[in-house]
């Protein structure tokens, strides 16, 4: 039967939780794969952003794919696990859908553990989600949860079989990560299992570091005015300079670094100083072009 209605009709129902509306315009001939124009997301992709789970449980029923792609290459579980709505991950999960797929943001689980859901993160992992997927920012699952202060999912994280990682092409780690978030018992997880005690109390300069990485001129200024450890390092060795660098122009942190008196001898743990760094990743500026 050709359907005769917008695709707005039978997504808005899917976002409203409208399970009684849906079934009539399915039964009538809606489709399933229909697109919201607005959010360029599918019905079940809707329904399981909002957490309606007898919108995704009808939407199934008439055959929805539940492995449909959205225009940022998330699946209906990704999703419902981003938004920490896990009867919806469990009826997705039941349906079939891939436990592993991996969008920009990650995989489910690593999107379960950024929304702090521990239940979420049981399910995944009993459908065996990769413990060790990243994200595109080489961002771990157990990193996220401790960033958030979701110390139960850690727990389970970590029982089973997460540990710390290599360092994020942001020279961040699963300590960072908890240091960050600022959670005594994320912070104690992460030390049980051989975080860095170096960074612990160093909020503030990670902050700054996040701060010089984002050019928030003002913020990195007032860091400074507050005698912040200018030549504070990450898990790379890199300091604030290193990343005031790493752009295609000096961003205006850099002034305010070198006037401060970053130390430009420092070397990361892969021997190059800021301007070699510059030089070989970044945008090419010497210190003889400042």
């Amino acid at each position: 039967m050709t359907s005769s209605f917008s695709p707005e009709q039978i997504c808005c129902a899917a976002i409203d939780g409208n399970a009684t509306e849906l079934r009539r315009l399915l039964r009538e001939g809606a489709s399933t794969e229909a697109i919201d124009t607005n959010r360029d997301r599918t019905p079940l992709a809707l329904a399981a952003q909002y957490g309606h789970a007898d919108c995704i449980h009808t939407l199934l029923e008439f055959g929805a794919d539940v492995n449909a792609l959205d225009i940022e290459c998330d699946t209906a579980l990704t999703i419902a696990a981003a938004h920490g709505h896990s009867d919806c991950v469990a009826l997705l999960l039941a349906a079939g859908a891939e436990v592993n797929h991996a969008c920009v943001n990650g995989t489910p689980l690593l999107q379960a553990a950024w929304s702090g859901d521990t239940e979420c993160v049981r399910l995944l992992l009993a459908a065996g989600a990769d413990i060790n997927a990243r994200s595109c920012c080489d961002s771990s699952a157990l990193a996220a949860a401790v960033e958030v202060g979701a110390a139960k999912a850690a727990r389970l994280l970590i029982a089973a079989g997460a540990r710390i990682t290599q360092p994020d092409e942001l020279g961040g780690d699963e300590m960072t990560s908890a240091v960050k978030g600022g959670n005594e018992e994320c912070i104690q997880l992460i030390l049980s299992i051989g975080g860095n005690p170096y960074y612990l109390g160093r909020q503030r300069e990670l902050a700054f570091l996040s701060d010089v990485e984002d050019d928030d001129v003002e913020r990195v200024r007032a860091y400074i005015e507050q005698g912040v450890d200018i030549n504070f390092r990450n898990c790379h060795g890199r300091t604030a300079l290193f990343l005031a660098l790493q752009y295609a122009t000096p961003n205006d942190c850099l002034p305010l670094l070198l006037q401060a008196g970053a130390d430009d001898s420092i070397r990361d743990v892969f021997g190059d100083t800021a301007w070699e760094y510059s030089l070989k990743y970044g945008c090419g500026w010497t210190p003889e072009q400042n």
